[in-house]
Formats: structure tokens, sequence, C-alpha cells
């Protein structure tokens, strides 16, 4: 049985849950057609780490559908989201894995635990999710996600750091650290990390990106738009393994 352990189990201040947009999303993003089981992305993950079994975190799991993508092919997932909004619109992912997708606000300390011990995962992801937490509380968004990471697991983030006016009030900003433009800001913030994978866009927002598919995000003409969506893939540094 999982057990999350949360003090926070909405993200109660955040305008993501008094607006809810993102936690809308059935699946990935616009330029995705992927249908039924179909899920490359979940293929590409299973095929890096040799096996279909593998352990899979969720952040900001929205309606579900990813974790119920890696349930259908083998995987242990588990899905955070910080509002109610799926669950109170029946969808349905959240009915039938009621036993794997919680609510809990993933910017505040929170333990899921498994067997009495912390659980531990090979593959945590935030799609489209950090820009969305307040600049104070990222550090302890990155103990979070370093506490449940395995050893030798990786953690997959999109981040989109620009103003995103919430389509029911645009008075309202929904990336609330949307000012975080600079990688070296960020690599101060997971510092306990290092980046992997080769840079493949060529941009100042480039980061390091290791699979080829992805399930959330936008690609925009950074000439035109100035937005920079980027992707990367971190590890636990190996100062803290040893």
């Amino acid at each position: 049985m999982i057990k999350l352990i949360s003090e926070h189990t909405l993200a109660a201040t955040s305008p993501d849950h008094h607006y809810p947009q993102g936690t809308k999303n059935i699946a990935g993003g616009p330029f995705y057609d992927w249908h039924g089981d179909e899920n490359p992305f979940v293929d590409e993950v299973q095929e890096y780490f040799n096996k279909k079994d593998i352990s899979v975190l969720d952040l900001g799991a929205a309606s579900g559908e990813l974790v119920k993508d890696f349930m259908v092919k083998g995987a242990d997932a588990v899905g955070l989201e910080g509002s109610d909004w799926p669950i109170k619109n029946n969808r349905d992912s959240w009915k039938v894995y009621s036993d794997r997708l919680f609510t809990c606000d993933i910017s505040k300390p929170f333990t899921i635990e498994q067997a009495g011990e912390i659980k531990k995962f090979d593959l945590i992801n935030a799609w489209e999710v950090i820009e969305h937490l307040p600049p104070n509380e990222l550090n302890q968004f990155a103990d979070n996600v370093h506490k449940h990471l395995k050893d030798n697991g990786i953690f997959v983030v999109s981040i989109s750091p620009w103003v995103e006016p919430s389509r029911i009030d645009p008075k309202v900003n929904l990336h609330l650290s949307h000012e975080i433009k600079a990688k070296k800001r960020w690599a101060q913030i997971f510092n306990k990390f290092e980046f992997v994978g080769p840079v493949s866009e060529k941009h100042d927002s480039a980061w390091h990106y290791i699979f080829k598919y992805r399930y959330r995000g936008k690609i925009r003409n950074s000439e035109e738009s100035g937005r920079h969506t980027f992707w990367s893939t971190l590890m636990k540094s190996q100062s803290e393994k040893s």
C-alpha cells in the first residue's frame, strides 16, 4: 500500500488551484496525438532502464493520464497534483487509480511511503510544473525530489519561464517563478543534482534532455516569441552518492 504523508494536501494558495488550467489537461501538449495505450515517452523511459516495471513519480499529475500510461505498460507509477479539480470533475484516471493519485502541495515537505519506508523512484518527472511554484519554495521542492529519487534514477523536467495569464482571469499570473531564466540560478536550486545528456536546443534556455519524445511543452520559434521552454534530465550528484 502506498501512503502519502503531508500536512498540505492541497496547494491551497496556488493560483492553479483557484484558477485551474493545466490540471485540466487530459493528455500531453497540443503537438501530441497519441491514442489508446500509445505513449512513446513511456516506451523510451522503459527502454532506457531496460525493464517494464520501473517506478515513476509524476509531479503535477493533472488528469492522471501519464500515470495511467505508465501503469498499463507495467510500470509502478504514482502521481501528485496540487488541485482537486480532477477529483471533483470525476476524471477517469483518478477513479481507476485512486490508490496511485493523490493531491498534495509539492512545494511543501511530503513523504511517499510503502511498507513503512520512503518509496524511491527510478524516474521522477515534472512537466510544465516548476514555474508554477513560488520562488522561495523551490529549494524545498528540489529536496522533495532528491529524497524520493533512487541513486541511479533520473529527474526529467520541463520549465516555461514566462508569464502565463489565467484564461479565467487574465490579471492572474499562473507562472510564479517566470523570472528565473538563467541556467545558473536553476543550477543553484538543484545543487544536489547533475545535469546529464547532450544540449540539443540552441538557445539561452537550452539544457540537457536525453529522450526524443516529450510529454508536455511547446517548442516555439524563439526569434518570433522570445519564449523558450526547456527540458532537462538530472541525476543525483556523484558527491551526494558517495
